[in-house]
């Protein structure tokens, strides 16, 4: 069965998305109606949440150059039972460990602070401050 259209009129609207488009007044087919097309709203809420993700994942790009970085200092100095990493190598490939992390866990064995980026963190050597230990996920 056909469904029978509104013989309704409504006057008139402005579109709600604020971009500068074709078709920003328009009359509504429903009293609901707020944007001219669905192409139109469809726009304005990507465009609402690409606004969003710029400042939410603003640190994203940042957090993976330092995930890197750990895996390949990883690679390089990992010995078979763990990567002990002077701090000085660390001002050298500039990695800033203190402002960006995902995660803050306690080293069970001893009880020191690791940051986690993604699958690599980093505490201070508890023998040793001048060097620091990186740390891999275990991942299965």
């Amino acid at each position: 069965m056909k469904r029978k259209k509104s013989s309704r009129k409504y006057p008139e609207k402005d579109c709600f998305n604020p971009a500068p488009h074709e078709g920003s007044k328009f009359i509504p087919y429903d009293s609901r109606q707020i944007f001219c097309s669905a192409q139109c709203r469809i726009n304005y809420y990507n465009d609402l949440r690409k606004q969003e993700n710029a400042t939410r994942y603003a640190e994203e790009p940042v957090l993976r150059r330092i995930d890197k970085q750990l895996q390949l200092l990883y690679k390089r100095y990992y010995n078979g039972k763990w990567c002990n990493i002077h701090i000085g190598l660390f001002a050298h490939v500039q990695i800033d460990v203190l402002n960006y992390c995902i995660t803050v866990t306690r080293d069970k064995t001893t009880g020191k602070q690791i940051s986690w980026f993604y699958l690599y963190g980093v505490s201070i050597d508890p023998k040793d401050a001048n060097f620091i230990i990186i740390h891999k996920k275990n991942t299965l």
